[in-house]
């Protein structure tokens, strides 16, 4: 192989041993180091050998690899590789985003004494090494490889197959084409997901089975899971000293099951048009609060969590007397201020009297009490559990509290920031490699009262050390996932309310819209806010060649013509 760009360029054709060659910037013994480039993951790819001079390069995770049959052409307009594919000799590769990375040339296969026949791994795929007869090697070199959805004329003539080929793919039911014409190649491309209802600003949860999403949109979100889900969860684990971490963000092996939840809550909320609405209300609310996680060094997924709470509603008041952006109760509140010498305050709140008339009331507890609506001295005791409403809370909803930090952006999130600190960086939950969706889950269930001198089944904590006890490290990951027993947020039957999870229903189908919300998000406001707000320039790659390409994300200016309420 040989580099075509970048610092290494200048040494021409490097040879390397197979049956096995990792390619990236800490590829490990034996591998194609990459470095001083930009964009490029530790171990970008790998490529196989075979026994009659063929090889694969297959991506590791969702690595973006690109392929073509000469570099002299437009990165941006050739999909990213989802699966090994076969080499011929002189293909270019590109690794990384298009306009940074590295471009390499694949030169060739030479054999190296006697390959025994047997199993060699790949980051990508278990690859069974056989010795194959020359006739089969000629046969697949000649076959269609892969799906190339757009590739411009001007670029690619049309005499040159070379490792891409010509195609004829069906992928969810569509016929995707691409056929030679006189002015070069031709292409119909699956018809892409977006706002097509007026919809809701956000489903409290949603079923999988029930969701129709085509390959390559699937292959996106994958993208989208790993940079924001999986990818800070594994670099979480193995701050923490667990060494095992390519599992979690391998799509073969991560948290198979809520990545479905993920998917379907995307292609809900992707369908409505208030849904976008609301995002476009609160653009500047949502950078603030991903620029302060940033730079707290939490995952920026959880800007999503006051979008699922309150729809960044600062006067919004729950049932139970939470209020504000990120929905905090009281008591809560005034263990932040205490304890982590914040100021966030909640003072002086309105309750009544049997007289009529009212007294004020302040929180000096850490923890709401268990019950809160039987045993807390601002809800209404006498309210029948099957109406709750917010009428339920004795707290008047404007106004109610004299000084109420919980309704102020910055104040909030930084309450919220050393609150679920704890959870981030508890020692178990950062080495199961769930400590992104752990995270999450104790902004809803606590992160662990135990502390307090209230045992609390359902905290995150506890949660995870009863269903964890006995089982491998190595399926820790798949923690929250395995909790979603529940069809949807409402408790199960009598005797059985949980459905077998060590979580409540509503926290079981919690995470999993945060982490979709946010997906969706990064594409609306990179698309039409990057220019205005730091905090979304990040997200380039992803807008050009990255997942969001996968879905029809509309302009701001469309969002405010939609005549919805």
């Amino acid at each position: 192989m040989r580099a075509l760009n970048g610092p290494l360029a200048s040494l021409g054709e490097q040879k390397f041993q197979g049956p096995l060659v990792r390619i990236g910037t800490n590829p490990g013994p034996g591998g194609f180091a990459l470095t001083g480039y930009r964009g490029i993951d530790a171990r970008q790819c790998v490529i196989t050998a075979y026994g009659e001079g063929e090889a694969t390069v297959g991506p590791v995770g969702n690595n973006q690899v690109r392929m073509a049959p000469h570099p002299n052409v437009k990165w941006k307009d050739i999909d990213p590789l989802t699966q090994p594919e076969y080499l011929n000799d002189g293909c270019a590769i590109h690794l990384g985003p298009v306009g940074r990375g590295c471009t390499i040339q694949f030169v060739k296969v030479e054999k190296l004494g006697v390959w025994t026949a047997g199993r060699v791994g790949s980051a990508q795929d278990n690859v069974k090494a056989v010795e194959v007869s020359a006739p089969i090697a000629q046969a697949r070199k000649a076959a269609p490889k892969r799906s190339v959805a757009r590739i411009a004329a001007a670029t690619l003539p049309i005499w040159i197959v070379g490792c891409l080929g010509l195609f004829v793919a069906v992928v969810a039911g569509v016929l995707v084409v691409v056929g030679v014409t006189s002015g070069g190649l031709i292409t119909t491309e699956v018809e892409k997901l977006g706002p097509v209802e007026p919809g809701e600003e956000y489903y409290e949860s949603v079923e999988i089975g029930k969701v129709e999403v085509d390959e390559k949109t699937l292959d996106g979100l994958a993208e989208g899971f790993r940079r924001f889900v999986a990818k800070p969860a594994a670099e979480q684990a193995q701050n923490a000293g667990r060494s095992d971490v390519d599992m979690i963000t391998d799509p073969e092996e991560w948290d198979q099951r809520q990545f479905q939840y993920v998917v379907a809550s995307v292609e809900k909320h992707v369908k409505s048009q208030r849904f976008f609405r609301r995002l476009d209300e609160i653009h500047e609310y949502y950078a603030k609060v991903v620029e302060q996680l940033r730079d707290a060094g939490l995952p920026e997924v959880i800007a999503a969590t006051p979008y699922t709470e309150s729809r960044y509603r600062p006067e919004l008041q729950s049932w139970a007397c939470a209020k504000g952006f990120w929905q905090f109760m009281p008591e809560v509140a005034y263990r932040i201020e205490r304890q982590k010498g914040l100021e966030f305050r909640v003072r002086d709140c309105k309750l009544p009297k049997p007289d009529g008339s009212t007294f004020s009331w302040t929180p000096t507890e850490f923890t709401p009490p268990n019950g809160v609506r039987k045993n807390a001295p601002y809800t209404d005791h006498n309210s029948a559990r099957d109406d709750i409403s917010p009428e339920v809370c004795l707290i008047p909803m404007n106004g109610g509290c004299r000084v109420d930090d919980r309704k102020d952006l910055e104040r909030s999130t930084a309450a919220a920031i050393a609150s679920l600190s704890e959870a981030w960086e508890d020692e178990a939950l950062a080495r199961s490699g769930s400590a992104v969706s752990a995270t999450i889950l104790s902004h809803n269930a606590g992160y662990d009262d135990r502390r307090f001198g209230k045992d609390k089944g359902y905290n995150i904590l506890p949660a995870f050390e009863k269903w964890s006890r006995g089982k491998d490290e190595s399926i820790h990951h798949t923690f929250y996932g395995d909790q979603i027993k529940c069809k949807d947020h409402h408790y199960g039957p009598a005797g059985n309310r949980f459905c077998g999870s060590e979580i409540v229903p509503e926290t079981q189908h919690y995470a999993y819209n945060i982490i979709a919300q946010h997906i969706l998000a990064v594409c609306y406001y990179g698309k039409n806010y990057k220019d205005q707000f730091e905090a979304y320039r990040s997200w380039d790659s992803l807008l050009d060649e990255g997942y969001c390409t996968r879905f029809s994300i509309p302009q701001k200016g469309t969002v405010n013509s939609w005549s919805i309420k």
